[in-house]
């Protein structure tokens, strides 16, 4: 069995049911493995470790029975009387409070927990989210639409507030929406490269953004967009 540092430090090295195995141990925990392998342990990694959690099969403390709601009897330590606690008791729980280790949530209540998974975001296909700056990762393809249509829409800002006779301030008024469209997108192409988007304030990155290859899988912000 692999040791918590060995673990920490070569993460990909190890299979996701060797993974499952040391958190169903006690030997890491999930949050450990998000916030000290340095990105190795992935949205994809990190979910089919929990699915591989979720197969096991965890008997409770008492008998169960049989119902559209499992329910399970556990006998209180105060008067030794009979309780009976639903499975909806349990979700609400687990949905309430991020349960980062199935087992160890299990063994405390002595109930078969259901695990809220983490979903990766699907960065597939072209202009999802174009005007947000926090989630996904678009391509180079999308990235050098996104500039030509900026100064198409400048352009056409330009004729229409010129044909007017409008003052400069309506047209860069007009403007802001353009904008806020090319920082988002350039703050999904630098997640693309496993940047934060503030990346794209540097001198010159955006050459970087706009020649260089997606990174290789997932990454925190989502799936490849190229696959």
């Amino acid at each position: 069995m692999a040791t918590k540092k060995e673990l920490l430090k070569n993460l990909r090295s190890f299979t996701p049911e060797e993974i499952a195995s040391a958190v169903r141990e006690g030997t890491v925990s999930l949050y450990e493995l998000g916030k000290e392998t340095e990105g190795a342990f992935t949205p994809l990694l990190k979910k089919r470790v929990k699915e591989i959690l979720d197969k096991t099969e965890i008997a409770p403390n008492e008998g169960i029975a049989n119902s559209d709601e499992t329910e399970t009897i556990s006998e209180s330590p105060l008067d030794g009387k009979a309780e009976i606690i639903s499975t909806d008791t349990i979700e609400s729980a687990a949905s309430s409070d991020i349960v980062e280790n199935p087992v160890a949530f299990a063994n405390e209540t002595g109930k078969t927990s259901t695990v809220v998974e983490d979903e990766v975001i699907d960065n597939r296909g072209m202009f999802k989210r174009p005007f947000n700056f926090f989630t996904g990762r678009i391509r180079r393809m999308e990235y050098w639409l996104s500039i030509v249509i900026l100064y198409a829409y400048s352009f056409v800002i330009g004729l229409i507030v010129g044909a007017a006779n409008g003052p400069n301030s309506v047209m860069y008024l007009l403007l802001i929406p353009g904008y806020i469209f090319i920082w988002a997108q350039g703050s999904k192409r630098c997640h693309d490269r496993g940047n934060s988007g503030w990346y794209q304030l540097i001198p010159f990155y955006g050459l970087w953004m706009a020649f260089a290859d997606s990174e290789p899988g997932d990454n925190e912000y989502g799936n490849n967009p190229k696959e």
